[in-house]
């Protein structure tokens, strides 16, 4: 369009530009190009300081943000975009920024994301701060406090930058963890205040009773359980049928196949569980069979 401009958008890519203006007194800021946007509007790493040598900054944890100014006061996820929302493989941030104040408000996704039910929405309102009571007809979710905050002056100081990186740095441990675990119908216990070490307090697990999550449950459980048996196997004195009796009965709960992700099952004629299990029955026969091989 020539000779003019929506204001609305306009103030959005000036919002995300000083959003990221500010991250970078404490983080390399990668921006996504527009036209690549889909949802993640910057990448970016830590940089910590070098003890060792003050001018070298070393890189830390990285995470993906999106930046909205303080005037959009609801996030709108539908049921097609909550899958993508929940799949994110990285700690996910709200940066939302006061362009009048030049101030800038950090969220986690963690409260909304803990939510199992959310894959069973037609849609999600996300709200900062916003506390609304939840039920199972309630799609509404408040994210919490920021988790930090900071103006330009502070962005400045040394001091704030370190601790800034900190608190984030704890933040990105806790939301790798929820990631690992998220798939399992685990969510987290988490204290926080703005600008404050956050405090983790446990996990909380939820049934998978939808086949589907069930499937995924299982589908986690795979491989780890085949390399504790496989290792189990290879111990003298330790025994490996409880793991396969676990896997056999991880059979009968989802009969149907599970593939591996980089197999064709039907060209290779044989899922996840079965190999497993298979693999761990010969080296136990192989264990009876030959007992002096193990005792090396």
């Amino acid at each position: 369009m020539s000779g003019r401009r929506d204001k609305n958008l306009r103030g959005g890519d000036i919002a995300e530009s000083r959003g990221m203006a500010a991250l970078q007194d404490f983080a390399a800021v990668a921006p996504v190009p527009r036209p690549e946007d889909v949802g993640i509007d910057a990448f970016a790493t830590l940089l910590v300081a070098d003890e060792n040598m003050p001018r070298r900054l070393l890189a830390g944890d990285t995470f993906a943000v999106q930046f909205k100014a303080v005037s959009v006061e609801q996030l709108v996820y539908t049921a097609d975009e909550i899958p993508w929302l929940r799949g994110v493989k990285l700690p996910f941030f709200l940066c939302r920024v006061d362009v009048k104040s030049n101030r800038f408000y950090l969220y986690s996704y963690l409260n909304c994301l803990a939510d199992v039910s959310m894959l069973h929405r037609s849609g999600v309102d996300i709200r900062a701060e916003l506390v609304y009571p939840l039920c199972d007809d309630d799609a509404r979710h408040t994210l919490g406090p920021a988790i930090l905050e900071w103006d330009l002056s502070m962005g400045s100081d040394p001091e704030f930058r370190k601790k800034a990186v900190a608190i984030l740095s704890h933040w990105c441990v806790l939301l790798r963890h929820q990631l690992k675990w998220r798939i399992l119908s685990m969510t987290m216990q988490v204290d926080w205040e703005t600008n404050k070490i956050p405090s983790y307090r446990g996990d909380i697990m939820y049934a998978a009773s939808d086949p589907l999550l069930l499937q995924g449950v299982i589908a986690e459980c795979i491989d780890p359980l085949s390399a504790l048996g496989y290792t189990l196997g290879h111990h003298q004195t330790a025994d490996l049928s409880p793991v396969l009796e676990l896997m056999n009965k991880l059979r009968e709960l989802h009969p149907n196949p599970i593939p591996h992700p980089l197999n064709d099952i039907n060209k290779h004629g044989a899922d996840r569980l079965s190999v497993g299990i298979s693999r761990l029955e010969n080296l136990k026969q192989h264990k009876a069979d030959n007992p002096a091989f193990y005792e090396q």
